[in-house]
């Protein structure tokens, strides 16, 4: 009987520090205890000294880590280009369409008018993107279309199928 106590309280001491260990504890730290450490030289050699905008974090991961935040990156920077397009293209447009002349192609109903105001641009680029991906649309079309919206910045639109 004393042999299944003592096996009894070996097991919950197990458990006890198995729970510990598996515990998440909670770290508080303080600005003062950060200022502290940079005047005593303990903090990382690369936040001393450095604004905000220059400070970095090393990443390790394997390829492909690397692949999928080197593409995630890719996409963003395309399409933050294109934003920034459609912001200046509504900005000279400005919605107001009575001092714009027509097109020499449009006026001869060689090419359907665009019926998008500026300031959907953005928004309707999206929704083309959507339509490549899922099919409904061939790329020819979404070429044609963005270089009717964007001109000659359409092209790092391209890429993103």
């Amino acid at each position: 009987d004393e042999d299944e106590d003592s096996q009894d309280q070996e097991d919950k001491e197990k458990e006890n520090k198995k729970d510990e260990r598996n515990k998440v504890h909670e770290l508080e730290v303080k600005d003062e205890e950060i200022q502290e450490e940079i005047k005593e030289n303990k903090a990382p050699p690369h936040i001393k000294g450095l604004s905000p905008g220059e400070e970095y974090t090393m990443l390790m991961g394997n390829n492909q880590l690397y692949l999928f935040l080197r593409l995630h990156n890719i996409l963003t920077e395309r399409l933050g280009k294109i934003y920034d397009q459609a912001v200046i293209i509504a900005a000279e447009e400005g919605d107001s369409t009575q001092d714009k002349k027509e097109s020499t192609a449009a006026a001869l109903r060689l090419k359907p008018k665009n019926g998008l105001s500026a300031t959907d641009y953005y928004p309707a680029f999206l929704d083309l993107v959507r339509s490549l991906l899922d099919g409904n649309m061939e790329n020819q079309a979404y070429e044609d279309t963005l270089r009717e919206m964007f001109g000659i910045h359409a092209f790092t639109a391209f890429a993103l199928d």
